[in-house]
């Protein structure tokens, strides 16, 4: 035989009062500041209301139904779930990296250019990212290349990725950002 309690759930009061010992030395001027110690409390009085007796102008809480959780899918579904590798081997190939150093730092965006592609291991994705005056790009900050990404294929995942690639023109480093969701071949969850 088995049995099942359920209690309502109720508010209730509780206060607790610390008394702490402070000792201040008697000498000082009105307005300075002195040092005084403070020990551990000397007393701490807590007080509970008993069970079933709620806190005044409080009511009994009604339970909230328990509803299904919602799910999001992707439509339409991928073709395959990049769910566990993009906790596992996130990865880029690097190919078609040519990058040409300004004839003048006072218009780098007139001389230099930046062009890569990279293919990402999780969603398949493959983009080319291109910066410099030939195609339009020129955002520049703090020696960093902000180029633009777009792809070259369609995302074979439908995972809405997104790139934001910076190369450091003094350190010569590469930094990758991409943003993706993945789901099940259903495309009941993502």
């Amino acid at each position: 035989m088995a049995l099942e309690l359920t209690f309502p759930r109720e508010s209730y009061q509780a206060r607790a009062d610390v008394f702490l010992d402070i000792k201040c030395p008697e000498t000082g001027k009105r307005g300075s500041t002195v040092p005084c110690n403070v020990t551990q409390p000397a007393m701490v009085k807590a007080q509970w209301i008993p069970r079933g007796t709620l806190f005044p102008g409080t009511h009994h809480l009604e339970p909230r139904p328990t509803l299904p959780p919602v799910t999001g899918g992707i439509s339409p579904p991928p073709s395959r779930d990049c769910s566990d590798v993009s906790f596992t081997y996130l990865y880029w190939t690097i190919h078609d990296f040519t990058y040409q150093d300004p004839r003048s730092w006072d218009n780098p965006a007139a001389t230099a250019s930046l062009n890569i592609s990279l293919t990402s291991r999780v969603t398949g994705v493959c983009v080319r990212c291109q910066w410099g005056q030939g195609v339009g790009v020129a955002e520049y900050s703090n020696n960093t290349m902000i180029p633009v990404c777009a792809p070259e294929v369609p995302d074979p995942l439908h995972s809405d990725s997104t790139f934001l690639l910076r190369f450091n023109t003094v350190a010569k480093t590469v930094s990758i950002e991409q943003r993706w969701v993945c789901g099940d071949t259903a495309g009941t969850y993502s």
